[in-house]
């Protein structure tokens, strides 16, 4: 009987020193214990760099591709000198977006289409947010995001989209 009543005793024992534990795990609001114990969390953010530039390219302009590619890069440069004054590829960056647009341009038809090209950058941004302080905000990754705008002389749209990643 002694042996019966020591087991039983041991039993309780170890149930209660594992189930207490769980009741405890409470935030101190009274609100529910957090899924995951990850300190830090993301969030992403998209800073226009305040400029658009726009370009008319005619139905004879359309045709020469070179012509067309450096429209548009033209734009673009003066979009990133503007916004980004501390890069120093510059000339890589105008150069890959343009080829890029115009790649995606010349894709669609066997010239560019006749009409008005708006070309606008902006600046992706990830940060990593401490959840103990959340004034504490480390950028991690960050893009350059370019984008056209197309309307043609005869009521088409389009529009396309680029991200560079820089950080």
């Amino acid at each position: 009987m002694k042996k019966k009543l020591m087991s039983l005793l041991m039993a309780m024992v170890l149930i209660l020193g594992v189930a207490s534990p769980s009741f405890a795990a409470g935030m101190p609001g009274g609100e529910e214990v957090e899924p995951f114990n990850n300190r830090y969390y993301y969030t992403y953010e998209t800073k226009p760099l305040g400029r658009t530039n726009t370009v008319t390219v005619t139905e004879e302009e359309a045709k020469d591709k070179d012509k067309v590619k450096g429209y548009i890069a033209e734009c673009v440069g003066d979009i990133i000198e503007a916004g980004i004054p501390g890069e120093s590829d510059k000339e890589r960056l105008v150069s890959g977006i343009a080829e890029a647009f115009v790649n995606h341009i010349y894709a669609q038809e066997p010239y560019a289409r006749a009409g008005t090209y708006t070309v606008t950058l902006s600046m992706k941004y990830k940060y990593r947010v401490d959840r103990l302080d959340e004034s504490k905000r480390v950028v991690e990754t960050k893009w350059l995001v370019s984008h056209y705008d197309f309307v043609g002389l005869d009521g088409t749209t389009d529009s396309y989209t680029r991200e560079i990643t820089m950080k």
